[in-house]
């Protein structure tokens, strides 16, 4: 591997008052005439109809997959060769053939999706009714499944976006007290806040010169980006160090974690002879100390046992599968990796099994044995992986090949720093740990070995995803392609409904909508959101819906929300949108925060809007008010979410039409 080695992964229209708008149209309308972006938003590619006399290929490989502006709900993958995918689409298993995954969270469900086949652009459309929340996604295509007219079958391969591992500086041996940090032998480094002074520090496991496990504690007196390790002191127990029989090339593998969930920081230690201890913290965060240890157990409740690995249990904890309660993760002398899954709802971890992790098809097993366990995102994919020490000094990556929550492996590849490998001579035993002195900080890479010596490896760069071109891999492959859907520019991340960004949800956030679909400063005619926002336009977040568009949804999103709000409150539940339209304008009046010339804001708090209301020519002016207690009804219906606009008046159709942009046939349920 070199420096910085790149990792592919397996596997309204406002009626006619009646400005520009026209009605949205979809995206793919006219295949032929429309140009997309890829996931970098970077080049348009135009879709137009291929010659297929000037083909090329084959063999059929995917020639682009195409993401429409994001939000991502819809994108295309063109084909080199013309394909039978028509009749995947007419029984349904497209849905089998195309797979989207979240990288966290696991597969998307595309029951509800649409996938149309452009038999003259070779182009395969997927749609969904509703944007990918944001995050990153693999589009993965079975190749065995999707073949040429020729009956062909896909070839696999990679794109979108690649993911590189960090580039590591040259190692550094840590200093204590203005000398080398050494230990008596076999060192196994973590860091914690030992003292809970805000500072994290360095934790070090030992095997003595007497053979004894012990752990050495070096406070850091600086700072988190400029420590200082004092001399190290001995964590304690019982009122003199903490001590485990060490045994062959392993003294103690500790690692600090608030284990009773008690709020106070207990050692968690792997033991030469293939168990696991839990040392309970039973004085404070602030001066540890540690009592009488506990072995972990496993299996079901009334025929536990203790854990043991064989010999050399090297444990990591970590929330193995995202739900919300950590678990352990344990290597050993045969190399191979367990987890135990925590099954306890309070309190103590409790586990029920343990599971041996899969390299594909095989155990996972670390080239020559004793497996060293560290567990982080080591590439920048939203995924955690697995770091391995071994007997020979080396360190091996692990890719998630899985999601986050659900975590597979299929391959390894040694770390390098500077283009070599790392491989400390003789057979030194590494233990690694990966983590930061500042909070969120990089993956930094600290190593321990035979001769007591702690490394630190640096992170001089770690680049974001960048976007790569289409790999093509062996017919009948899996073809996969990643990509990042992100949230609208235009939507408030804190809270969606807060349109204004002033931390409340009133009806002035509806009004700012309305501004906006009336007077348009940031979206275009068919209410696209300009991207990204002009400098000092962002707030007001116009987009509620996260969409990428501005339209009447948005507000009636928070009107319903201010509707439901007032039920609760004990108002009455039939709150009607032109209420809260009113008090957003009478209070925005109020404040001088409608423009003078706003005749939306004007008309509806007039008494005497002189043409508000006029039925063809002859119709006396009418104001608003007085339309609606003839019959107009404007309100939100509790059962589904829709407005429904009932018994307007003649003379009041036009003027509401204005008003709200009751167009869209999907938004609205018109009775007149």
């Amino acid at each position: 591997m070199g420096n910085q080695k790149t990792y592919y992964p397996l596997s309204r229209r406002l009626s006619n008052r009646r400005p520009i708008r026209t009605k949205r149209r979809s995206w793919f309308e006219s295949l032929e005439q429309r140009t997309l972006f890829d996931t970098g938003g970077l080049l348009p590619s135009p879709l137009a109809p291929v010659d297929d006399a000037a083909e090329g290929e084959a063999t059929s490989t995917v020639a682009s997959v195409q993401i429409a502006p994001l939000p991502v709900r819809t994108f295309n993958v063109v084909f080199s060769q013309p394909m039978a995918i028509e009749p995947l689409i007419a029984d349904g298993s497209i849905r089998t053939a195309f797979s989207l995954q979240n990288l966290e969270s696991g597969s998307v469900d595309l029951s509800s999706s649409t996938f149309v086949y452009h038999g003259s652009t070779r182009t395969l459309t997927w749609t969904s009714p509703t944007a990918l929340p944001a995050g990153l996604y693999e589009l993965r295509l079975n190749g065995t499944l999707l073949q040429d007219t020729a009956g062909s079958p896909l070839h696999g391969g990679t794109g979108g976006l690649a993911f590189t591992l960090p580039v590591f500086a040259a190692p550094q041996n840590v200093q204590a007290g203005a000398t080398a940090l050494d230990v008596d032998a076999y060192s196994v480094p973590a860091l914690a806040d030992w003292n809970a002074d805000g500072v994290r520090d360095l934790i070090v496991g030992e095997k003595t010169a007497s053979g004894a496990g012990k752990v050495r504690v070096y406070l850091n007196s600086g700072t988190a980006a400029a420590p200082i390790f004092e001399s190290s002191v001995y964590a304690q127990q019982g009122g003199s160090d903490l001590s485990v029989p060490g045994a062959g090339c392993l003294g103690i593998f500790p690692r600090v974690f608030d284990w009773d969930r008690d709020g106070k920081q207990d050692l968690v230690v792997g033991l030469a002879d293939g168990r696991v201890q839990v040392f309970p913290n039973v004085a404070t965060n602030t001066a540890p100390a540690f009592g009488n240890p506990t072995y972990i157990t496993v299996g079901p409740a009334g025929t536990k046992a203790e854990l043991d690995v064989g010999v050399r249990a090297t444990p990591d904890i970590v929330d193995w599968n995202n739900d919300g309660r950590e678990d352990l993760v344990v290597g050993a002398l045969d190399g191979k990796v367990r987890i135990l899954l925590d099954q306890a709802t309070v309190g103590a971890p409790d586990f029920g099994s343990t599971l041996v992790l899969r390299d594909g098809a095989n155990d996972l097993t670390v080239a020559s044995g004793r497996s060293s366990v560290a567990v982080a995102d080591m590439n920048r994919d939203g995924r955690k992986d697995l770091l391995l020490g071994n007997t020979d000094g080396q360190l091996f990556f692990y890719p998630n090949v899985g999601t986050d929550r659900a975590p597979a492996f299929a391959g390894s590849e040694m770390i390098a720093v500077g283009g070599v490998n790392v491989d400390l001579p003789g057979s030194p035993r590494t233990r690694p740990f990966i983590g930061s002195l500042q909070p969120q900080g990089l993956p930094e890479l600290w190593l321990g070995e035979e001769q007591g010596f702690v490394q630190h490896y640096d992170v001089s760069s770690w680049s974001s995803p960048t976007s790569a071109p289409i790999q093509d891999g062996p017919p009948g492959g899996t073809f996969s392609y990643f990509f990042e859907a992100t949230a609208s520019a235009w939507q408030n991340p804190g809270d969606s409904l807060d349109v204004s960004g002033d931390g409340n949800v009133v009806p002035g956030d509806v009004l700012m909508i309305i501004n906006e679909l009336n007077h348009p400063t940031c979206h275009d005619e068919s209410g696209l959101m300009q991207l990204p926002p002009p400098p000092g336009t962002a707030p007001p977040y116009h987009d509620v819906n996260g969409d990428g568009y501005c339209t009447p949804r948005d507000a009636l999103i928070v009107i319903n929300y201010l509707n439901a709000q007032a039920a609760g409150e004990g108002e009455a539940a039939g709150l009607s949108s032109r209420d809260a339209l009113f008090a957003a304008c009478t209070s925005a009046l109020a404040h001088g925060e409608v423009p003078s010339q706003d005749a939306v804001a004007r008309d509806l708090v007039s008494d005497s809007a002189a043409d508000c209301c006029v039925q063809a020519d002859v119709a006396p002016a009418m104001p608003v008010e007085e339309c609606f207690a003839q019959g107009a009804a404007f309100d939100v219906l509790a059962e589904d979410g829709v407005p429904a606009l009932t018994s307007v008046p003649l003379c009041c159709r036009e003027e509401l039409d204005s008003l709200f942009a009751l167009f869209d046939a999907d938004l609205w349920h018109s009775g007149v």
